[in-house]
């Protein structure tokens, strides 16, 4: 993660964020179970006219095993998951898009847009719910 990229985010796009990581692991480990590794990237980036923060979760291609073909067959108990997500997300002005990477791998991508004045803050001891909800302030694998 670059520093900052978590400092002082408004209480929406901390849930948000939150709530799109947790949803995109969730999914690694239902339907990517051969996956060798997760990364999980945060950063500030410009949008529009101010900046964003931009999230993606990736998993690996799963070295060894077939490449994905298809997308995977619908569930009928499947809920909400990343299309509750993308709704939310484009209700605070942003965007979500999620889709085969690589060979074999599977990407989530956010873009949650940040009011004026949420520029990076690096050095700042002020914490937000998806800083304190990750284990480290860097690329996860």
């Amino acid at each position: 993660m670059t520093a900052g990229a978590l400092d002082e985010l408004p209480g929406e796009i901390s849930a948000t964020g939150y709530r799109i990581v947790v949803e995109s692991l969730t999914n690694v480990r239902r339907h990517a179970p051969a996956a060798a590794a997760v990364d999980i990237a945060a950063r500030r980036v410009p949008y529009g006219d101010g900046v964003a923060l931009r999230l993606t979760v990736t998993d690996s291609d799963g070295a060894g095993t077939a490449a994905r073909t298809s997308p995977l067959p619908e569930r009928e108990w499947s809920g909400g998951g990343l299309a509750g997500l993308a709704d939310r997300t484009e209700a605070l002005g942003g965007s979500l898009a999620a889709g085969p990477h690589g060979t074999a791998g599977w990407q989530v991508a956010a873009t949650l847009p940040l009011p004026c004045g949420a520029q990076p803050t690096a050095g700042r001891l002020g914490r937000t719910g998806l800083a304190r909800h990750t284990a480290h302030e860097e690329a996860v694998t």
